[in-house]
């Protein structure tokens, strides 16, 4: 099994200092078809990387992103 590294830097302009909000989490995992990887039994665990200008990331943005999965799978697999 491999490890799947995801730089959100792809995804975020470098004028974006602030991920808030569930929604935005919740459209952030779609935009990165985060699920596709989650299901993927090839891939032992996802790393998200946060690109240094980035300096605010609300736990709302957080659950948006990775809610889903905890939900079905638990904070121990998480």
């Amino acid at each position: 099994m491999k490890a799947k590294t995801i730089n959100l830097a792809t995804y975020c302009s470098k004028e974006l200092k602030l991920l808030a909000g569930r929604d935005k989490g919740i459209e952030m995992r779609k935009r990165i078809k985060l699920e596709e990887y989650e299901s993927d039994k090839n891939i032992s665990n996802i790393n998200v990387e946060v690109p240094n200008y980035i300096k605010t990331m609300t736990s709302s943005y957080i659950l948006g992103l990775v809610g889903v999965y905890i939900e079905k799978y638990g904070e121990d697999q998480f």
